[in-house]
């Protein structure tokens, strides 16, 4: 790997203070109802943010609801369905977060499908259209449609997966699209290099989860990382501290 693909490094998890980080902040969080989605939605309000939670599970999205609005500002619901959410969709997004919520200061990209481990060649091609779908094309069609939204400074983060650890065998269109998101992270973070706006990536060991579960459905989840152990990772993104363009890495997390 070159050096201009290189990770960059996190903080020591135990030197990130959160508390106020975000206050009054616009976080629109996608992919709210997963298990990254979630665990950043309830750090982002901790952090004082005025979180936009959005997902296809409604019943979901309403019990988060509740549990953020004991913890902060008052957050607010976005129902979208990313696997079949059109350009005009996100679009429209953004146009409500700018007249309702006066702009948007960071959006987080949670949303993650895997179907389960298949061979190429056992691949339902409309099942490899949607993870492709919901992987690289939402990100980049959010970017677009919010970017009417974005205040300055904002910042955009996308949690990832490692290519290296998911281009293998089987992994199928989930490990092809890892390695596309993580391209579409340089690009719009070189894009956006001479502006305001931020892109970043977060890169995190294996989660506990449903994609996991999906996975490895003999293991149990207890082997695997809290997604909470991430989300202030990405709370101090958000915070301004990120640099455009980069993957941060936060897979040392986990060990500690």
């Amino acid at each position: 790997m070159s050096e201009s693909f290189c990770y960059r490094s996190l903080p020591a998890r135990a030197t990130i203070e959160s508390a106020g980080a975000l206050l009054d902040k616009v976080i629109l969080v996608v992919g709210a109802c997963g298990a990254h989605g979630r665990s950043v939605a309830l750090a982002a309000a901790r952090a004082g943010a005025i979180v936009v939670l959005a997902g296809r599970r409604v019943p979901a999205l309403e019990t988060l609801y509740d549990e953020l609005k004991a913890l902060g500002p008052e957050p607010a619901i976005y129902p979208i369905n990313l696997e079949g959410a059109h350009p005009e969709d996100f679009h429209a997004l953004g146009s409500s977060l700018k007249e309702n919520l006066n702009g948007l200061d960071g959006l987080v990209f949670a949303a993650g499908r895997l179907h389960g481990l298949s061979s190429l060649d056992h691949t339902d091609p409309e099942e490899w259209l949607r993870t492709w779908h919901v992987q690289v094309n939402a990100p980049f069609l959010l970017l677009r449609g919010c970017r009417q939204a974005m205040t300055v400074n904002s910042t955009s983060v996308m949690y990832l997966d490692d290519p290296d650890r998911v281009q293998r065998a089987l992994w199928g269109a989930y490990g092809v699209a890892q390695g596309a998101a993580q391209a579409l992270v340089r690009v719009a973070g070189d894009e956006s290099g001479s502006r305001e706006l931020k892109v970043a990536g977060l890169v995190c060991a294996p989660t506990a989860g449903p994609l996991m579960q999906r996975a490895y459905p003999a293991r149990a989840m207890s082997e695997f990382t809290a997604a909470e152990v991430f989300a202030p990772a990405c709370v101090w993104l958000l915070a301004g501290n990120a640099v455009s363009g980069q993957v941060y890495d936060a897979r040392p997390w986990a060990a500690n």
